[in-house]
């Protein structure tokens, strides 16, 4: 499956999801309410991305295995989650467990590639990302009865908008532990001079020479009268 199937896959799993959730809240309209608008949120997402040229998509080939990557991880939590229990603390949890791998490792990267390449549908995709995540945080600080809720959603909008940021450049020379290309072509450097020092024989290295004159002792004398 291509990266474009896999990130729908995964919104389809998220809509899913949320309808899901909609339905243990039968009786509470405002909650009810919430996870059926959720839905529609990961729907305007999905037609937000289903709208960008199939260049783009193309141009993200090398991209495919990172985001891939993350999108298999978001979908092997949701596919361990359920479980019989249906208070509204675990469906907060289920909720973050979609949202933090999505927004912070599918969305971000995938905004910073949509501003580079097409910057008018990067700014509409990040607006509604954006919405999206604040109304979960007012959901969450109304209704969560969680002070670590209110702090996980507070620190996903925070962390959004960071790597959301990120200089493309910086993003592009990090590498698996978070190394810039710079430094590995440093140090890289440093290694390639002392291999190269180390094969030269000891007769053909430069010596310290003497040097061709003694000491003199230059200190004056008394003239004696």
């Amino acid at each position: 499956m291509n990266l474009q199937g896999s990130i729908k896959k995964l919104q389809k799993v998220g809509i899913n999801l949320y309808i899901e959730l909609e339905q243990y809240f039968s009786e509470n309209k405002l909650i009810r309410d919430f996870w059926k608008a959720m839905a529609q949120d990961v729907m305007q997402q999905s037609k937000s991305l289903h709208s960008l040229p199939r260049s783009f998509w193309n141009r993200l080939h090398n991209k495919q295995n990172s985001l891939g990557e993350a999108i298999h991880y978001s979908l092997s939590i949701q596919t361990t989650n359920k479980k019989e229990d249906k208070s509204l603390k675990r469906c907060f949890l289920r909720t973050y467990d979609f949202e933090e791998p999505t927004i912070l490792k599918v969305y971000a990267p995938l905004i910073r590639y949509m501003r580079k390449e097409c910057t008018g549908q990067a700014l509409d995709f990040y607006i509604m990302v954006k919405a999206h995540l604040a109304r979960t945080m007012r959901i969450t600080e109304a209704f969560g009865g969680n002070p670590l809720f209110v702090q996980r959603s507070s620190a996903l909008l925070q962390c959004f908008e960071k790597e959301v940021q990120m200089p493309q450049a910086e993003e592009e020379g990090k590498g698996a532990h978070g190394k810039t290309q710079a430094t590995r072509k440093s140090r890289s450097k440093k290694k390639t001079k002392a291999k190269l020092r180390a094969k030269i024989p000891k007769r053909a290295r430069p010596r310290r020479t003497k040097s061709l004159f003694e000491k003199i002792d230059l200190r004056r004398r008394r003239v004696r009268r």
